[in-house]
């Protein structure tokens, strides 16, 4: 389990109170959308690569297997990984894992 702390000066939280009903809600609400947008997207991916694999004969029993399965992959990388890499190498892109799916940059607000 992980846990996020930001700290937001008195003016920042002004700010927030007076455009959201519960900043901190929302603020939980943006952050589990983007997890649940991404682990759709990533079941998709994930689901599709085991169907083309010959050698696979089931399929994890659950999405969290599912999941859990895409990231032990040989190769997986963290975003923060592969942009560290596209960084040191002079190159820029936007992929995610293992290439597929790139994960979606969205506005918090979406």
């Amino acid at each position: 389990m992980k846990t996020i702390t930001i700290e937001l000066t008195d003016l920042q939280w002004q700010l927030l109170e007076s455009a959201l009903r519960d900043p901190e809600e929302w603020v939980k609400h943006v952050a589990l959308s983007h997890a649940g947008k991404s682990s759709r997207l990533i079941r998709r991916a994930e689901e599709e690569r085991l169907y083309a694999d010959e050698t696979v004969t089931a399929l994890p029993g659950t999405i969290d297997e599912l999941l859990e399965n895409y990231f032990a992959q040989p190769g997986y990388k963290t975003r923060r990984q592969i942009l560290e890499e596209q960084e040191a190498s002079g190159e820029l892109g936007r992929s995610g894992g293992l290439g597929e799916p790139t994960l979606p940059q969205e506005d918090p607000g979406e």
